[in-house]
């Protein structure tokens, strides 16, 4: 049985790079390989990307149990309030505004992915232990461990 959490609300700049995001955000991990794919790969959304600074109502879906991409996506439609997974800069703003959140629980966006050479689609996922903030790339047909929360917007 799926379940919401807290809602957030974080002000989105859609129109600044991945890089200054992720800058912004101040990560203490990212792994080289990782920014080079987030850098020099177009990325694809769910959702057509809006323009501007806009603040946007984030919710945490977290289904209490492991499971895939599509599974995930499905089950957020079934929800009393109809969400999307986040798109790349609401994932980075949500990191940015509440850092230590992601201490508190895996995060993966779902709302974008980005292909690498070899073909594999990969979507953002933050997590952290102690005083660090991680930020990877995790192929997108991952199964989901039960502690990972799903952040959304209202559709």
């Amino acid at each position: 049985m799926s379940r919401t959490r807290n809602a957030y609300v974080v002000p989105v700049n859609y129109d600044l790079a991945h890089e200054a995001q992720i800058e912004e955000a101040k990560f203490d991990w990212i792994t080289d390989y990782d920014r080079n794919l987030i850098r020099k790969n177009p990325t694809e959304h769910l959702s057509p990307l809006p323009k501007g600074q806009i603040e946007q109502r984030i919710t945490l879906v977290h289904l209490n149990r492991c499971a895939k991409r599509k599974e995930i996506i499905a089950e957020m439609d079934t929800l009393n309030v109809r969400v999307r997974p986040v798109l790349s800069p609401e994932f980075l703003a949500l990191t940015k505004a509440y850092p230590d959140l992601q201490r508190k629980f895996h995060f993966v966006g779902l709302g974008s992915v980005w292909v690498d050479s070899g073909g594999s689609r990969r979507v953002l996922c933050a997590y952290g232990y102690s005083a660090r903030r991680y930020l990877d790339l995790y192929w997108d047909d991952y199964e989901w461990r039960e502690l990972c929360r799903f952040p959304a917007v209202c559709k």
